[in-house]
């Protein structure tokens, strides 16, 4: 009891950190969190929720304090506990086995290819996380052209996710430039990780913010982080496809697609999803 507690009182003081330590805070929240689970439920399966349901890969994150959330430096602190979390649950990626991948050779992705791009997600690893990754051996740089030889070219690294920095420039400089998205709706298709729909909330002010998401597995997981992370009723989660939401695109503020179709329909098919859409 007395180490669940320390770690409680561990995870509130983090949320204070200043944010020039945010990179330290990354990696300490993803070990208080492990140190959580396993001192709070030594005999608890792996996979199941606070109460013996299923859940999508653990206890989630510790909960806030009631009294709604602060803006600002500690919204940024929040996404940070969201990303320790979600970095246990998935691979460099960010992606699921569940997923299939499509190359189309549309726009700025002529060129890549299943054999020359690597999937590295921006919002759970950032440039320097990268770099660690590579020289650990973790994560490739280049591919070679001809076995056995010095002739190599680079791999293309794609994300399918924001990363905190774009979501802070978003949310706290861009759109308030707009009007912003305080007291509305955000819509985020495509919505994987949730971490478009807590900014909305926790940087951006939104009043609701629902991300869309067709991947079960995606769904579960966004649904457990954003339930322990206390987002409440104002974030959720619809599991299904976009072209049967249009009542909720017509009612929001602002509608987010971070590129949501390149890499997860062909072409055909997102021509037909855009077309529905408008």
């Amino acid at each position: 009891g007395s180490v669940v507690a320390l770690v409680d009182r561990l995870q509130s003081v983090i949320r204070d950190v200043p944010l020039e330590f945010l990179d330290d805070v990354e990696e300490a929240a993803g070990q208080l969190f492990e140190l959580r689970r396993s001192t709070q439920n030594p005999e608890k399966p792996a996979g199941t929720d606070d109460d013996g349901g299923a859940g999508a890969g653990g206890q989630g994150p510790a909960k806030r304090r009631k009294g709604g959330k602060k803006r600002g430096d500690n919204g940024l602190q929040d996404l940070v506990a969201l990303q320790a979390w979600m970095r246990e649950k998935l691979p460099v990626s960010g992606t699921l086995d569940s997923e299939k991948m499509y190359y189309n050779p549309t726009g700025d992705f002529t060129e890549h290819t299943e054999a020359n791009t690597v999937s590295v997600d921006a919002f759970l690893w950032d440039d320097n996380d990268v770099d660690e990754l590579c020289e650990a051996g973790k994560l490739p740089r280049n591919m070679c052209l001809e076995c056995n030889s010095r002739k190599t070219q680079p791999l293309n690294f794609v994300s399918h996710s924001l990363s905190i920095p774009e979501l802070n420039f978003v949310f706290t400089e861009a759109l308030p430039s707009v009007g912003g998205v305080e007291g509305g709706l955000v819509v985020d298709v495509g919505s994987r990780l949730g971490c478009v729909v807590y900014a909305a909330i926790v940087l951006g002010g939104a009043k609701e913010s629902v991300g869309v998401e067709i991947n079960k597995g995606l769904c579960d997981l966004q649904e457990q982080a954003l339930s322990s992370l206390g987002a409440g009723d104002r974030a959720k989660v619809v599991c299904g496809d976009i072209v049967d939401q249009k009542e909720l695109l017509g009612r929001a503020r602002l509608t987010v697609l971070h590129n949501p179709f390149q890499f997860f329909s062909d072409v055909k098919k997102a021509q037909a999803i855009w077309k529905k859409m408008s």
